[in-house]
């Protein structure tokens, strides 16, 4: 790959659904509503604006004087020039986002020795690509508001996938610096009338939040399905349900009163019919308030700690995925919500109820732009189900989708048992959850101790430290859910292995379980493992909890 070429291809932002974003991308920052609160009456310094490549670094002030007039016009505080140059250097970092971050910071170091004297550090940076010869073309605009601590406040960046900026086409025929000054005069107006634009949107969004409240609190069944039977007929789904396919795959639903019996079923009671003819992938969502983004309107899933439902398998061996739409960006009206998912095998006959730990899931990228804080469930705006591969059509049920405040382990339904009817990962669960085990899976545990010691001569000890190697392994290949049934097999074998219990400790840290996650530390330092790297970790955990 040529040097051209490891520097344009990291640039992209990938769109859900490739459609161009009507606005620039703006990161939320806890700071936009006290900047949005405090501008009128802010004092701003505005840098002049850079125009960047790998090689060279142009500076503009006539496109930072329009910065300035059109702060002062528009009533966003009041401004002035900072006549001096504040130098970024060569763009840095794998993708835009990291060139945009990375100038974020070197504006903080840099503007933090100057007596600027003010509430907000604008500043104004154009990206071009290298070696166009004789040709200019601009490929990002990035606007840098910051407070006078060098906090982002209102920072955002356009780039080829936003609209306003395709539109415009910023190019020229010729590469003089006559020309680049041109291009970046033309790349101001478009950012001051994004910034413009941001600004009314962010105030729209604060109108809103305040006339709908805070998502309503929603734990227990999101959805059974004869509530829904006579709304359904003849009318078709309602309640927020949509099929959605990839390539050559097929998904369609109904609601149904025939089909097998499940087990705790009452009168009259209907499923979700799902089939399924799939090469890429397919499935169903269910998303709150409506089918459209626009529609959308989230629950409060906190105190949750499983997502339940009933599943009739047939042993078809395919894969599925079950998907959790968490947080999206503020006042979006796409789909940009973050997924979380879990996958698990359609390895039985009949039905089971599934139900799914909210810690074995983890972060799905689908390119949408979506948030990335964490599983945090105060904001989930629907769930879904699918498969990335048939054998020909094939039909599912489905039933009672629930979010449980128990684990499943701890409150079995009445008239429902755990070795017959239930199925959870809880071996993914450090410790396999510390529950108390069903016979299935006492007998499962003593069928892998018989099986596995014979291999290591009878020694315990030595199997544990092969399986918890084996976990160091697919932890390191990012496959978390592999690595964690290996360190419960380790930990199954030899109790005090220490690799198995900093495993746990690691897991955990990474799943967001941070208390849980020392305690495996101090188990594995307490059986006498010796290890600089698990010491420091152990410690810069123990200091980060304050303990």
């Amino acid at each position: 790959m040529s040097r051209i070429q490891s520097f344009l291809l990291p640039l992209i932002i990938c769109m859900y659904s490739g459609n161009l974003a009507a606005d620039a991308f703006r990161p939320e920052t806890d700071l936009e509503d006290g900047f949005l609160e405090t501008v009128e009456e802010a004092r701003i310094v505005v840098f002049p604006t850079t125009m960047r490549d790998p090689y060279l670094t142009r500076y503009s002030t006539e496109s930072a004087q329009r910065i300035v007039d059109f702060l002062n016009a528009n009533g966003i505080g009041t401004a002035r020039l900072w006549e001096s140059r504040l130098a970024l250097g060569k763009p840095a970092g794998g993708s835009q986002r990291a060139m945009f971050d990375a100038a974020i910071d070197e504006i903080a170091a840099k503007s933090d020795s100057l007596e600027l004297e003010a509430d907000y550090i604008v500043m104004l940076d154009i990206l071009f690509p290298p070696g166009q010869g004789d040709r200019l073309q601009v490929f990002g605009i990035h606007m840098y508001m910051l407070t006078a601590d060098g906090q982002s406040a209102f920072s955002f960046l356009l780039n080829s996938h936003h609209s306003s900026f395709s539109s415009a086409r910023l190019k020229s025929s010729g590469g003089t610096a006559a020309e680049k000054e041109a291009l970046a005069i033309k790349s101001t107006g478009i950012a001051l009338k994004e910034l413009r634009r941001e600004i009314a949107d962010l105030r729209d969004c604060i109108q809103q939040e305040a006339a709908s409240g805070p998502p309503a609190k929603h734990v227990g069944v999101l959805s059974s399905y004869e509530r829904l039977f006579d709304r359904v007929k003849g009318a078709g789904l309602l309640a927020g349900y949509s099929a959605f396919n990839g390539p050559r795959s097929s998904a369609s639903f109904e609601i149904a009163e025939d089909y097998p019996a499940r087990p705790g079923e009452g009168e009259g009671n209907a499923v979700l019919r799902l089939t399924l003819d799939v090469t890429s992938w397919a499935g169903v969502m269910q998303t709150f308030g409506g089918v459209s983004p626009e529609s959308w309107k989230p629950l409060d899933w906190s105190g949750g700690v499983e997502l339940s439902f009933w599943f009739r398998g047939s042993n078809s061996g395919a894969r599925f995925f079950v998907d959790v739409l968490d947080n999206r960006s503020r006042c979006s009206t796409a789909d940009d919500a973050e997924r979380y998912t879990y996958e698990f095998v359609d390895s039985f006959e009949g039905w089971q109820l599934i139900s799914i730990p909210f810690e074995v899931m983890r972060r799905k990228e689908i390119y949408n732009g979506a948030p990335n804080d964490g599983l945090g469930l105060t904001s989930v705006h629907g769930w879904g189900i699918g498969t990335i591969r048939t054998r020909g059509e094939t039909t599912y049920l489905i039933d009672d989708v629930s979010v449980r405040t128990t684990p499943i382990h701890e409150d079995v339904p009445d008239g429902l048992s755990l070795d017959e009817h239930v199925w959870s990962p809880v071996n993914e669960l450090p410790m396999f959850g510390g529950y108390s085990k069903s016979a299935r899976q006492k007998s499962a545990d003593e069928q892998f101790v018989e099986r596995v010691l014979p291999d290591f001569s009878g020694d315990a000890a030595a199997a544990a430290e092969h399986f918890a190697q084996t976990g160091w392994n697919a932890y390191y290949a990012n496959d978390w859910s592999l690595a964690m049934k290996r360190f419960n097999q380790a930990w199954l074998l030899h109790d005090e292995n220490w690799l198995a219990l900093w495993g746990f400790a690691t897991l955990s840290r990474e799943r967001g379980k941070l208390q849980r996650a020392l305690d495996y530390y101090e188990l594995a330092v307490s059986v006498g493992a010796e290890n600089q790297t698990l010491s420091d970790e152990y410690r810069q955990l123990a200091d980060q909890l304050g303990q």
